[in-house]
């Protein structure tokens, strides 16, 4: 990718000269603060980083808003089969409207040849960070924090569209002025392009999990991947994140990733009111989660 140093604008590689105004071109890995894509997203800021994209804070000229822009990476963008399914999970993910899922509004190549999904821009802390600072929390925020997640996970299970990594990393809280915070979930349809990607890479093969260990369904666990994961496997992964924020704890305790894989094959949890009943949990609720 080249950009202008006056104008902003970026071009493919094979560039030499700004069309628009007879600058030199310099080349850049990154999209720089400042620069238009597509003539209407200024990006703002780097967000973050993963091994498939990019994500950048960005507003939007025109509707005078804020999008985070996930920017795929050039080996993966020059990877015609990678394309394929990059544009059929966000063509999913853009069908769900929920709003307890962050929002999908844009699927984009930018100048550069880099595409790239336009999304609702969430300020707000994970719950990782929550439980990380406060432990275990109140049963009625458990409650609806629980709510808000089922409630979009039902609605992408209707569209036929599998999370595959809930854990509390993904999920935003989003404070309120009066009353609890809304949950959000983050990346649907990602975790399956990270999936397939891997397997397309020579990453993984059969037997191999793809996943966060502390968090996968034992179908995960045990290798299963695409089409044989439904779900029932989120559902799994959101009793593991109840769990969670409910006792401050995992249901399972692990030094090592297999000996955690393990336990999620062979471990009954032990139900939480149990586990920690100094918290007092009612047993409804560790029925509930149970």
């Amino acid at each position: 990718m080249k950009s202008c140093a006056d104008c902003r604008a970026t071009y493919p590689d094979d560039y030499a000269i700004c069309p628009k105004d007879g600058s030199p071109l310099h080349e850049v890995t990154l999209w720089q603060i400042g620069t238009v894509i597509r003539g209407k997203y200024r990006i703002l800021a780097r967000l973050g980083e993963g091994g498939m994209a990019t994500v950048y804070k960005a507003h939007h000229e025109l509707l005078d808003e804020f999008r985070a822009l996930k920017v795929i990476k050039p080996d993966l963008a020059h990877d015609p089969e990678f394309m394929g399914r990059f544009k059929n999970e966000a063509i999913m993910a853009r069908r769900l409207t929920h709003p307890n899922a962050v929002r999908v509004d844009d699927l984009d190549i930018a100048e550069d040849g880099l595409p790239f999904i336009a999304m609702e821009l969430v300020v707000g802390e994970t719950l990782k960070t929550l439980i990380q600072r406060s432990g275990a929390l109140p049963v009625s925020l458990v409650l609806d924090i629980s709510w808000h997640i089922c409630d979009a996970l039902d609605a992408a299970h209707k569209l036929g569209l599998v999370h595959r990594d809930i854990k509390p990393d993904n999920i935003v809280l989003i404070a309120q002025p009066d009353g609890p915070p809304v949950a959000k979930i983050l990346d649907f349809g990602i975790s399956r392009l990270r999936e397939e990607t891997a397997g397309v890479k020579g990453l993984t093969q059969t037997g191999t999990v793809i996943g966060t260990p502390e968090y996968m369904s034992p179908e995960q666990a045990t290798g299963k991947r695409g089409d044989e994961i439904d779900g029932r496997s989120d559902l799994y992964s959101l009793g593991v994140v109840m769990y969670r924020m409910l006792t401050g704890e995992l249901p399972f305790q692990a030094e090592a990733t297999v000996e955690m894989i393990l336990h999620h094959l062979k471990t009954a949890p032990r139900s939480p009111h149990r586990s920690r009943p100094e918290l007092a949990i009612p047993e409804a609720v560790s029925h509930i989660l149970m």
